[in-house]
């Protein structure tokens, strides 16, 4: 049996893997939710306020007793899978605003240490602007910087890695099993 810590898998991206596409799969809490091999996949059905805040990931959280999880995003960038360290978050949305306190949370969280991996590399998220012609030179990923924080407000651990598209998620899950297990 999986390990607890690779269990839990969100896209931070709208396209389910095309591993993945033709599984069942069934919606909640504006989330599509994939149980396969031992593992849940959960990705948002769009990337607004209204599907990624504190009070859906929280009834996630809750459905599925999620204590860490395993953010995945696309790369783009020189290395074809890396484990994400922190972020910095470009992509014009914060998830957060005007949804704190959520419960007895505080109004502005610390988000120094989003990400568990103390080794890895910084990205920069620019949500719907990622696309092909990207700079190579820096570590772009599409939605993974607004979506950590709010994970992380809602006290769950999350270990962070992308990949370029062209990079089979089969190899993915083989890479991050080899860094967590």
């Amino acid at each position: 049996m999986e390990k607890e810590i690779t269990k839990y898998i969100y896209f931070s991206f709208e396209n389910t893997p095309p591993e993945l596409a033709n599984t069942r799969s069934l919606e909640f809490s504006n989330h599509k939710i994939i149980e396969y091999l031992n593992h849940v996949f959960v990705q948002p059905l769009e990337h607004t306020s209204n599907h990624i805040n504190p009070n859906n990931f929280e009834k996630i959280r809750d459905k599925y007793k999620i204590k860490n999880l395993v953010l995945i995003d696309y790369l783009k960038s020189k290395k074809k899978i890396i484990n994400i360290k922190d972020h910095v978050n470009k992509t014009g949305y914060n998830f957060l605003r005007s949804k704190t306190p959520f419960k007895k949370r505080e109004t502005f969280p610390d988000m120094s240490k989003v990400y568990l991996s103390k080794d890895g590399e910084v990205v920069f998220s620019v949500g719907s602007s990622f696309r092909d012609d990207l700079d190579i030179n820096h570590n772009y990923t599409s939605w993974v910087g607004a979506i950590a924080t709010v994970w992380k407000y809602i006290g769950v651990d999350i270990y962070g890695f992308a990949y370029t598209k062209e990079f089979k998620f089969d190899s993915v899950l083989k890479h991050i099993k080899g860094e967590l297990l």
